[in-house]
């Protein structure tokens, strides 16, 4: 593999590892046991693949967050739309169709919103901890 600039080969490969480049130059070897690469294999358009790849791994992270975070929005407007505004805190609001219901972890949950109210109190004084009240941030989407 050829080297043009040698000082920022050697950052990249101080900052990044070795073995996490080894995947991107896999394509430019010739022989894989003795680590010997095609001839005109440059340390740059290993790089740039990385690179391209980071680039395109961070767009991807970022359309998925868009998208999570519109999916819980919409799925938080239409339970409250539909079970008033305490609909998390009744299970039987996310019932299936064969009856039984979305998630396991009820019981934890409603330990979660008792310790929610209690250690939170500057942003869920409102909040009391009777059982139909929600669980503040829980809710918000």
């Amino acid at each position: 593999m050829q080297v043009r600039d040698e000082a920022r080969a050697e950052h990249y490969l101080a900052h990044l590892n070795y073995y996490r480049l080894a995947a991107y130059w896999l394509p430019y070897e010739a022989d894989h046991g003795s680590h010997t690469f095609h001839p005109g294999t440059q340390f740059e358009t290993v790089l740039d693949h990385y690179l391209f790849d980071r680039e395109l791994r961070l767009l991807m992270l970022d359309a998925i967050e868009r998208i999570e975070v519109s999916l819980r929005g919409h799925f938080a407007y239409q339970l409250g739309h539909r079970h008033g505004p305490h609909a998390l805190s009744r299970p039987r609001c996310l019932q299936t169709p064969t009856g039984g219901t979305i998630g396991t972890g009820w019981p934890a949950f409603s330990r979660m919103c008792r310790v929610t109210v209690r250690c939170s109190s500057s942003t869920s004084a409102h909040i009391t901890m009777s059982p139909c009240r929600p669980c503040g941030r829980w809710w918000r989407s």
